[in-house]
């Protein structure tokens, strides 16, 4: 997932976590625990998935479920998910970021993996040549850029001129002033009508560059994810490399997640929370109708790995069972992945 401007939406989980503080309300028995639930949902979820299936009176999908979860079976299942899916970020990101430079973007190259716009600003556990690791969260990355491209002179020359005029107008030294009076100002040259509309029109042009970017990064992935799968086909099998290529291009995890990405918008308190969001936006169509779909974004994805469960079983056990497989594979996405 990538957005460079997302850090500057408001946050209104911590806005009212920080209202609750200032008025020394204590947390609810009912608020911690749906704390405890978000922050652990996908664990929660598929605890609760595995469970139901070993209810199951079908003694088939015990048995597989057995052999996949024995000690080695069960590490080795976690170390391929577990890489391919932080490859696949990695080159997202990736992807995104080059797009941009290609396109005028002026930014050095600000990759980060393992965080999104959820947790801007997070200490980086590792950091190079402008690529960070910022979580163990292998499905999780953002890129910042510069999305005024080769207009971010004009929008920081303007931005200085009001600033300038200000302090003039008002009689301001800004030797004399705070810090926080000078963030003060700050906030209100950034709301000016002069240079919102400033903005405003940059945006409009660049368009079909911010569409561009946003499609790079599930293009790239999907091209890496397809050549890996094929140079490891071809050392497991080898059989020919075109029958490994054609192998690797049937849709699987990966494949489904980078394009569902790329064209299915969904929304986070930060604002939009996919590619597929600001691609729609930038093709001119209106937030307010991005928001009537992203509700349903989450059922597509379940969908998805319903359907996947459902095309890799190869036991006959019935669609329930593969519901439920597929509800958990898209809980633990990028930890563990079963199949009956």
């Amino acid at each position: 997932m990538m957005l460079s401007f997302s850090c500057v939406f408001p946050n209104p989980e911590n806005s009212s976590t920080q209202t609750q503080q200032d008025l020394n309300v204590p947390e609810t028995k009912s608020e911690k625990l749906a704390k405890i639930f978000t922050k652990y949902r996908r664990i929660i979820m598929g605890c609760y998935c595995l469970g139901f299936l070993y209810l199951d009176k079908n003694q088939t999908v015990k048995d597989a479920l057995n052999e996949q979860l024995q000690p080695k079976n069960l590490l080795k299942n976690f170390a391929y998910e577990y890489s391919t899916h932080l490859y696949a970020t990695f080159f997202h990101e990736l992807g995104h970021a080059l797009a941009a430079k290609a396109l005028g973007s002026d930014s050095p190259l600000n990759v980060h993996i393992g965080s999104n716009a959820d947790n801007p600003g997070q200490k980086s556990l590792f950091s190079c040549a402008g690529i960070s690791i910022d979580g163990l969260e292998p499905s999780q990355g953002i890129t910042f850029y510069d999305q005024y491209f080769e207009d971010t002179t004009r929008v920081i020359e303007t931005f200085m001129r009001l600033v300038k005029d200000y302090y003039e107008t008002h009689n301001l030294r800004p030797d004399n002033l705070s810090q926080d009076e000078k963030e003060l100002i700050f906030k209100k040259i950034s709301s000016s009508p002069e240079l919102a509309a400033l903005i405003h029109t940059i945006k409009e042009k660049n368009k079909s560059k911010t569409a561009i970017v946003m499609l790079s990064g599930g293009t790239l992935s999907i091209i890496a994810h397809v050549f890996i799968q094929s140079l490891l086909n071809y050392i497991k099998n080898r059989k020919s490399y075109a029958h490994s290529v054609q192998q690797a291009l049937i849709p699987d995890a990966i494949i489904c997640n980078q394009l569902l990405n790329m064209f299915l918008p969904f929304m986070t308190e930060h604002g939009l929370g996919s590619d597929g969001g600001v691609f729609w936006e930038s093709m001119g169509v209106s937030p307010e109708h991005i928001t009537q779909v992203s509700p349903i974004s989450p059922w597509i994805y379940r969908l998805s790995e319903i359907a996947l469960s459902q095309r890799t079983s190869s036991r006959d056990v019935g669609l329930p069972s593969n519901i439920i497989i597929g509800c958990f594979n898209n809980e633990l996405r990028g930890f563990l992945r079963l199949k009956v």
